[in-house]
Order: C-alpha cells, then structure tokens, then sequence
C-alpha cells in the first residue's frame, strides 16, 4: 500500500483459522498510524464465513485475545 503512493487506510480485513482473535500490537499500530481510529477492521474465522467488524477504536479492550 504505501509503496504505492497510498497513505490512508480505510478498512482491512484479516483472515485466519482461529475461533476468535484481532490483529496483534503490531498490526494495531500500523493502522491506527494509516488508518486512525476509525479505520474498519474485519476479521473472517474461517473460508466463507460471517466477516466480524468493528472501528480500530473498539479492538484495543480485547487485544489481546
């Protein structure tokens, strides 16, 4: 993304095969650096299912999970 050109993050989607989780601390910064605290922030548990979404804001009480 930045290699592009690009600065602002608007939503991601993060994918893995856990029952529950959000980005790690790392990730967390690198979108609320590019993204604020605004920035939507999906993640998907397994293929083809329920995408969860919440403001970057709202995942610092659950990390880490």
């Amino acid at each position: 993304m930045i290699s592009s050109g690009n600065k602002k993050l608007d939503a991601i989607l993060v994918v893995s095969d856990r029952d529950k989780f959000t980005p790690c601390g790392g990730c967390l910064d690198w979108i609320f650096e590019f993204g604020g605290p605004k920035c939507l922030v999906g993640y998907q548990t397994k293929i083809d299912g329920e995408i969860t979404i919440f403001e970057a804001q709202e995942l610092m009480p659950h990390y880490p999970s």
